[in-house]
């Protein structure tokens, strides 16, 4: 049954009231025309309960703007959305073409900073972020009575003399649904066998973000290094931390965090949820830059050590797919509407109500 203004509805019901469900909900494409961003398509998704997002096929099909009933959920950088075409690939340009969004994609062959591992320099956070996707395609589906949304497309990393990977990508959401889950397959199409390295910077901003908001983990969470301050919003102006937390799985498999605001208009709160696979995806790093103008807190469940790929090789837990071999990553992003959808995140989390 869709959930929608208040009420359960059977699918024969809603068609009744709609000459087209794109009344209530869909996907529509389109393209940037100004400036660095010109020539990147866009595909804007409304659920219809009020969550909106932009995908974004030139950029890997990460997701740029999202927003719960007009408040947005992700932090958005000076530069905005950059066109591949005018990436900076040397150094730290990585950084003059992040525009935030609510999930930017790093890897495949590194992420974090640019760095030298047996004789190669790796990118900055690796290529995958400025790679168009091809065979793009998306609808809207019923499914019994439940209205699926989805994205689909394939993004190849290959070089010659060394990877041939591809990630195939599908982001879906339902009609009157709060949660955007995205799941990566990754392939190794060539014939050696190939390291495999993720991380999905998922970018949460004010509001969701303010000196009052909470992150919520899972009590007995390993956290490097183990501050009070790590779970907690600051002013801007608080000095920027990288830290490492690795909650445990639940029965499903999956770790759960979130990160709320529950003072936001008057008390009725708002935050978002992560849950993501636990075995794919065994470390979160979280980025909490919170410079003025650069007011963000980055939650990042990834398969990499912070040093990126090298101390990750070191630390033996390089991971590394046989020819033709593939590997499944899934997290699933829920915006948090009010106190009531806070509190029964937080006891999935584990953290209380």
């Amino acid at each position: 049954m869709v959930r929608l203004y208040g009420r359960d509805w059977r699918a024969d019901e809603l068609r009744r009231h709609v000459g087209t469900l794109d009344q209530l909900a869909g996907i529509t494409a389109g393209e940037r025309t100004d400036g660095a961003a010109r020539g990147v398509r866009t595909l804007d998704v409304q659920t219809g309960s009020g969550l909106s997002f932009t995908v974004l096929p030139e950029r890997g099909l990460d997701i740029g703007e999202a927003r719960l009933n007009g408040v947005p959920l992700a932090w958005s950088s000076a530069m905005g959305v950059v066109h591949p075409a005018r990436h900076e690939r040397d150094g730290r340009g990585w950084e003059r073409s992040f525009a935030g969004g609510l999930l930017a994609t790093c890897g495949l062959d590194n992420a974090g900073q640019e760095h030298e591992d047996e004789g190669v320099l790796y990118p900055q956070h690796g290529r995958i972020n400025h790679l168009p996707a091809t065979h793009v395609r998306y609808d809207g589906v019923w499914q019994g009575h439940n209205y699926h949304l989805f994205i689909e497309g394939r993004v190849r990393q290959v070089t010659l003399y060394g990877e041939n990977l591809l990630l195939a990508r599908r982001i879906e959401t339902q009609l009157g649904s709060d949660t955007i889950t995205v799941t990566d397959t990754v392939t190794n199409e060539g014939y050696r066998l190939e390291p495999v390295l993720l991380l999905h910077h998922i970018n949460l901003g004010f509001p969701v973000l303010a000196p009052e908001s909470e992150l919520l983990l899972p009590p007995n969470t390993r956290t490097t290094p183990d501050l009070p301050e790590c779970r907690h919003g600051a002013a801007p102006g608080a000095p920027t931390r990288v830290f490492v937390h690795e909650p445990p799985a639940d029965p499903d498999g999956m770790a759960n965090v979130a990160l709320v605001n529950r003072a936001f208009d008057g008390g009725r709160g708002i935050g978002v949820a992560l849950r993501y696979t636990r075995q794919s995806f065994p470390l979160l790093w979280q980025w909490r830059n919170l410079q003025p103008g650069e007011y963000v807190m980055g939650l990042e469940p990834t398969n990499v050590h912070v040093g990126g790929r090298r101390a990750t090789r070191e630390a033996g837990a390089l991971r590394t797919l046989m020819p033709g071999e593939s590997e499944t990553f899934r997290t699933a992003i829920t915006a948090l509407r009010d106190a009531d959808a806070i509190a029964a995140a937080a006891r999935i989390v584990g953290a209380g109500g």
